[in-house]
């Protein structure tokens, strides 16, 4: 359960070293700007699952800003690579026990749906997920 959030910060958190100047008023960053389109991409999936989703995530992002710089300081750097490299040993190992390949090698589109696969097994862990998805 560890390895797809530690990608998926480490994505996020080289995603808010990039920034886009919006009519000199403010920047936003692009991973406020990934935010946003995996948000729509779950709405239109399942409004439930999306406003948990936007619940959980938003704070994460903010989270990642927090713990970012830009420009990028040393440390920073180096918690993006532990992150990202310890995600990816983690996620090759735990599919190596399963004997499968895992999905975001065959499709990068599967980067967008690996936390919604993420949360919807944590739901059913706890016993939740009936109630986000019909039967």
């Amino acid at each position: 359960y560890i390895a797809i959030p530690l990608i998926i910060f480490s994505i996020v958190m080289a995603l808010d070293w990039i920034h886009i100047n919006v009519g000199g008023l403010f920047k936003i960053s692009f991973s406020w700007i990934l935010l946003i389109a995996v948000l729509i991409f779950y709405y239109r999936l399942s409004i439930k699952l999306a406003l948990l989703c936007t619940l959980l995530f938003t704070p994460c992002v903010y989270l990642v800003t927090l713990c970012t710089q830009f420009p990028p300081s040393q440390f920073s750097v180096y918690l993006f690579i532990i992150l990202f490299v310890g995600g990816w040993i983690a996620q090759l190992i735990g599919h190596l026990f399963e004997g499968k390949k895992p999905a975001s090698m065959t499709a990068v589109s599967q980067l967008f749906i690996a936390p919604l696969f993420f949360i919807l097994e944590i739901l059913e862990a706890i016993g939740l997920k009936k109630y986000f998805l019909p039967n």
